[in-house]
């Protein structure tokens, strides 16, 4: 009786975390009502506020960072993995990950590495997850599925 409930129990808990491939993830700022919104760059709109692009990250389908982009106020300046593999401490400075996995846990929460965050919209129609970042609601996030 044990056995089959043990078995039960790590099917469901298997069952329960989907991972999920992430091709992109957009990490925004939030551009508070007082100051302009910027003429250039990528701007989004969520839920009334408006969010300027600050970095772009692109994985593989092994979820290892490809490259990176920043924006700048002359535009985006990317930096491909062969070069950011070279510099001492990049993606430390950056608070960027080497190998990000995501895994959605339920329809409110998902895990990235070892992180469980809320997110706020699952967008399956442009295949979009919004979310904001850890103890921050002024960096939202998206994923590009």
């Amino acid at each position: 009786m044990e056995k089959a409930l043990l078995s039960i129990l790590i099917i469901l808990c298997l069952g329960i975390h989907q991972r999920i491939r992430v091709r992109e993830r957009l990490t925004t700022r939030k551009i508070e009502s007082h100051f302009p919104v910027p003429g250039t760059g990528e701007i989004i709109k969520y839920r009334g506020n408006v969010y300027v692009v600050k970095t772009i990250e692109r994985f593989d389908a092994d979820g290892m960072l490809n490259s990176v982009e920043f924006w700048k106020s002359e535009g985006f300046l990317e930096f491909k993995r062969r070069e950011f593999s070279k510099l001492k401490d990049f993606l430390e400075e950056h608070d960027l990950q080497a190998k990000v996995e995501f895994r959605l846990i339920n329809q409110k929460l998902m895990k990235i590495n070892s992180d469980t965050v809320s997110y706020e919209l699952k967008d399956t129609n442009r295949y979009k997850i919004y979310y904001f970042k850890k103890d921050n609601n002024k960096e939202l996030c998206v994923l590009k599925l």
